[in-house]
């Protein structure tokens, strides 16, 4: 194609284009964690539905619903240094693609099976359990952190391994 054929785009087009593949791009990864929630979820049920067979098979007087769930994550991690390995882990995996804050996030909580009584405790937990750990990688030249421009208002930060030299 020679640049006489070529059509001019306007400016405003190949940025609303270069959105369009982000958000698509963002999505694809969401969807990823989406079916694998999904398929634990399906899996935590049929467990608990089997559990709770053999309950009344057993004692038909006790309510299996009436039975607490168990919502502790504390010492959820394993031995030390394991929530940092696997956050490690994950960047080597995806690498060189980046991945935001929000994936590590979910990568981890299915990977651990943490469980929060409210999206402000996972918040809290993502800064705290997350964020900070990135970021300390990052200081120290583990992993990048690239900066992306904002699809939902926010300053999304994506993070990328980095080999060793």
């Amino acid at each position: 194609m020679t640049h006489e054929t070529m059509v001019r785009i306007p400016s405003f087009l190949k940025g609303l284009v270069e959105t369009r593949a982000r958000a698509d791009a963002y999505v694809q990864r969401l969807e990823t964690i989406k079916a694998e929630v999904e398929q634990r979820l399906a899996k935590a049920g049929s467990e608990r539905e089997a559990c709770d067979k053999l309950i009344r098979a057993y004692n038909p007087n006790l309510n299996p619903t009436a039975i607490e769930p168990v919502r502790a994550w504390r010492h959820r991690y394993g031995p030390r240094g394991a929530r940092n390995e696997a956050i490690k882990a994950f960047l080597q995996a995806a690498y060189p693609e980046s991945v935001s804050t929000v994936e590590v996030a979910w990568h981890l909580t299915l990977k651990f099976e943490l469980d929060f009584h409210s999206p402000e405790v996972r918040e809290a937990w993502k800064k705290t359990s997350v964020r900070n750990p990135l970021r300390v990688m990052a200081q120290r030249g583990e992993v990048e952190r690239l900066e992306v421009e904002a699809l939902d208002g926010h300053e999304p930060a994506r993070w990328r391994w980095v080999p060793s030299r």
